[in-house]
């Protein structure tokens, strides 16, 4: 790549927040910056999307958890004002607002927390939510998620509603823990373009949490993007590699071009839970993201297609959606 100008870098999907969370709760202060902020300057990582997701999850808590998750989050934006600061819109991606720092954007991941209260939403979005998964793999009062499969089905009554707050509101709509009825239901109601923040596709490795071939088809059509997702089981059957992820990259462009893919990493490196778990060889964490860059360049992606991947795509949707 050109060294002109460092291209801009987004993770579209990040569960730091989980690591954060259990931390504060155990008196800690400055997670982000003690055990993050290395890994993510390394890789050249310009903004990431915080998702909030509650593990264990709690029905009788899950509003109460969200709140004290998205609090440890402007916490800790408050604790490291030079290395860190909240996006909520395009333009905070830009240098001038960022100056130098990263840019963290709130999501919610599983939108079992806002029950059957639009209100909830909305209080999210006052705090700085921006992109809203619809599902994890559990159903909930919005849709199925895909550990419910082609059993379950799509989009509820009051899963419709959500979808047009969302839109109503400008937040991004996420369809990637959402079963397939659900997917189509989503493309047929929503307004504005979909994202499926951390998917690979389907026909490289059969899992529900990737796409089929006809959903990158339509989610590109809406003018939404899906991020390449680098968690081993999404990328290869075994010994999941770098390479085997811009596999992934390859196909999505041949279906559907350049313009409608993205990262979405799912890193999970830093979770105790998940420390025996295989990493993808070559990019074990945040710092090895310009390896990415540096496989496609060597498969013959040109300046523009990299930039277009490691951020400038899905900066195209936020524009889109949150203005």
């Amino acid at each position: 790549m050109s060294s002109a100008e460092a291209p801009l870098v987004i993770d579209g999907h990040a569960d730091i927040l989980l690591d954060v969370y259990s931390r504060r709760r155990k008196g800690a202060t400055h997670v982000l910056r003690d055990r993050h902020l290395q890994r993510l300057r390394a890789g050249g990582v310009s903004a990431v999307v915080m998702a909030v997701f509650l593990e264990p999850f709690r029905l009788e808590t899950a509003v109460r958890d969200t709140l004290l998750t998205l609090d440890d989050l402007h916490e800790e934006i408050a604790e490291s004002p030079d290395d860190f600061v909240l996006a909520t819109s395009a333009a905070h991606l830009e240098p001038e607002y960022r100056q130098g720092r990263i840019a963290l954007v709130p999501a919610i991941e599983g939108g079992e927390a806002v029950g059957e209260d639009l209100g909830v939403l909305r209080m999210f979005y006052r705090l700085g939510v921006r992109s809203f998964g619809l599902t994890w793999f559990r159903r909930t009062l919005i849709g199925d998620g895909t550990g419910v499969g082609d059993a379950g089905g799509g989009l509820t009554p009051f899963g419709r509603k959500v979808v047009a707050e969302l839109n109503r509101l400008r937040m991004v709509v996420d369809v990637s823990h959402l079963n397939e009825r659900g997917f189509w239901d989503v493309l047929e109601h929503s307004t504005a373009p979909v994202i499926a923040s951390h998917s690979n596709a389907r026909a490289l490795v059969d899992n529900p949490r990737n796409l089929t071939d006809d959903q990158i088809r339509a989610l590109a059509s809406v003018g939404g993007v899906m991020g390449l997702n680098a968690w081993h089981e999404f990328v290869a059957p075994s010994n999941a590699s770098l390479g085997d992820l811009v596999d992934h990259l390859d196909h999505i462009v041949a279906i559907a071009g350049i313009e409608y893919v993205a990262l979405g990493l799912d890193l999970l490196d830093y979770l105790h839970d998940y420390a025996d778990e295989p990493v993808l060889r070559g990019l074990a964490d945040a710092s090895k993201i310009p390896a990415l860059a540096e496989e496609m360049a060597r498969r013959g992606y040109d300046d523009a297609a990299i930039r277009a991947v490691l951020g400038e795509n899905l900066r195209r949707v936020w524009t889109n959606v949150l203005g």
